[in-house]
């Protein structure tokens, strides 16, 4: 795992978001995994594709999420919709 200086953070996020972040979790180890995605935007995107007729493989493909993933996201949308 890459050390990350707080120099650096500061010219990414900004010195008050960064003293935001100091403040808020003194101490602490933040992992940022480098490839997150908002799970909500994710999930949308699969159930429109889904509705358009994507199949699961298609869908597990192009996401890097196993089936089963793909069908948990299709069944709570129907455990919401009722």
């Amino acid at each position: 795992m890459e050390y990350i200086s707080l120099n650096r953070v500061a010219a990414a996020i900004g010195q008050e978001a960064m003293e935001k972040l100091l403040h808020d979790f003194p101490g602490g180890r933040i992992y940022i995994h480098k490839n997150y995605v908002n799970r909500e935007q994710r999930n949308q995107a699969i159930l429109e594709a889904y509705d358009a007729g994507a199949s699961r493989e298609e869908l597990s493909a192009a996401f890097g999420l196993s089936i089963s993933t793909i069908d948990n996201i299709k069944n709570s949308r129907a455990k919401h919709n009722i």
